[in-house]
């Protein structure tokens, strides 16, 4: 299992959770009742080690110019040592991070 937290400051940050759907299109959407905590999980298929991938951002936010986001990605691992010969959980923390990243650098916010 891999995690990240980054944490995002700027203007509309409410554009982040559309961008963030139409590009990994999750299976599963959780919005909380106020409004302030969105759950998105999504599953990848992984032919080259037969295994599952999932991938969870959880999206805090804590005012209209600030959020949190917890990445978690689990499963690329498989067989009876459960090893990760090609990196699957890295490689798909590092595509969410880039184009969180770009997202960012495109809408003019800031990472923190």
């Amino acid at each position: 299992m891999k995690c990240e937290r980054l944490t995002i400051e700027g203007k509309n940050l409410d554009t982040l959770i559309y961008d963030l759907k139409e590009k990994f299109s999750p299976s599963y959407v959780y919005t909380s009742y106020s409004g302030n905590v969105i759950l998105l999980v999504f599953e990848k298929f992984y032919f080259r080690q037969k295994s599952d991938l999932s991938g969870i951002l959880m999206i805090d936010f804590e005012n209209d110019n600030r959020c949190m986001i917890n990445i978690v990605v689990a499963g690329g691992k498989s067989g009876l040592m459960r090893l990760d010969p090609f990196r699957a959980e890295n490689s798909q923390l590092k595509r969410i991070r880039e184009f969180i990243y770009k997202m960012a650098d495109d809408k003019r916010w800031r990472i923190i």
